[in-house]
């Protein structure tokens, strides 16, 4: 091919890079050769760390507004919460724990409206029910009026042929 040794050669078609690279995996497998090696891995920690600590601030947070919302009787809304803690909206929404608590609130709101709307459907049906009765007390104290009437009629008629019989 023309070229002056064997060794030319090689590190041309990359005998000499597997080498070169086989050498350098074996050299940075060793910890305190690896680039960073401890040092990286603590700084990977505490960012880990600082990031989970932030997350649970905010988790904190929200939850705390949340809380506050419902504790003043307000409707709950994503915008609001977001709009008062600075947080996403799809923060209320991907954290798992604060979309379990903000769906617990808004059931126990939605079973609190249920049950006010059960109570005032009971209310209104009583009264219908206490209407309908007051009516058939009135319907059934004419008719005994109307029949102490006949009664005495009749009482009258049943003296007056009696009288009539002596």
């Amino acid at each position: 091919m023309g070229y002056s040794t064997d060794e030319t050669v090689k590190k041309y078609i990359g005998w000499v890079d597997e080498k070169v690279a086989k050498k350098s995996d074996e050299f940075f497998k060793q910890e305190e050769n690896s680039l960073g090696g401890k040092l990286l891995m603590a700084k990977y920690d505490k960012m880990n760390e600082v990031n989970r600590q932030e997350s649970e601030k905010k988790i904190q947070l929200a939850i705390a507004e949340i809380h506050r919302t419902v504790s003043e009787g307000k409707q709950i809304s994503v915008s609001e919460l977001s709009r008062n803690t600075g947080l996403s909206k799809g923060f209320f929404y991907k954290n798992e724990q604060v979309r379990n608590l903000l769906n617990e609130e808004k059931e126990k709101r939605d079973q609190g409206t249920l049950a006010q709307i059960k109570r005032e459907v009971r209310d209104k049906s009583l009264e219908k029910q206490v209407e309908l009765y007051q009516r058939e007390i009135k319907r059934l104290l004419d008719e005994n009026e109307n029949l102490k009437k006949e009664n005495r009629k009749l009482v009258r008629a049943l003296n007056k042929l009696q009288k009539e019989v002596k």
